[in-house]
């Protein structure tokens, strides 16, 4: 029963986290579109960081803008403008940009309170369990080592489900001794 009542707390922990993310991604969208239309304030400048980080927390990529402007004598700069490095912008580009993103964020955690409740996504996870660790750690989804250890995970599922089927009696006292203590 106490396992229960810790995957009740997990799961509801993921969720409060993905609605604070949900309602602030939404609240920034609201200011940014309020501070496109009339105020310019600089409380949504103020907010750059945290909306930063809120995009990046969603996976969405930073979008570059391509820009050129005139220095004089025919030398022209060009180059490419980060949304992330300009945010909030003015300019059509980078409002274009910076509102597509934010949507996104908005999208993606709304997605992940839902997804909380989801026993198929669950079970996708702990199929996939060594994959999503190796790539949270920084390992590239190319790499040969996360196919390795999803190979040597499968197998030790394999073998931990067949040897529960064989022995389950057994194991199921064992494992009601290390929670019960």
């Amino acid at each position: 029963m106490r396992l229960v009542y810790i995957l009740i707390f997990i799961l509801a922990i993921r969720f409060i986290l993905n609605l604070s993310r949900y309602i602030r991604a939404k609240k920034y969208y609201e200011q940014y579109l309020s501070w496109l239309a009339v105020k310019r304030t600089s409380k949504l400048v103020e907010s750059r960081a945290q909306v930063v980080r809120l995009l990046k927390d969603a996976g969405v990529a930073d979008n570059y803008v391509g820009f050129a402007q005139p220095l004089g004598l025919m030398q022209v700069q060009t180059g490419n403008a980060s949304v992330f490095d300009n945010f909030p912008s003015a300019q059509e580009d980078m409002a274009t940009l910076a509102n597509t993103m934010l949507l996104q964020a908005v999208g993606t955690y709304r997605t992940r309170m839902f997804e909380t409740f989801d026993p198929l996504r669950w079970i996708e996870w702990a199929i996939n369990l060594p994959r999503y660790a190796l790539e949270y750690l920084g390992v590239s989804p190319d790499r040969a080592v996360i196919k390795l250890a999803q190979i040597l995970w499968w197998i030790g599922g394999t073998i931990v489900s067949l040897a529960y089927a064989l022995y389950k009696p057994e194991l199921e006292s064992v494992i009601k001794g290390w929670i019960t203590r």
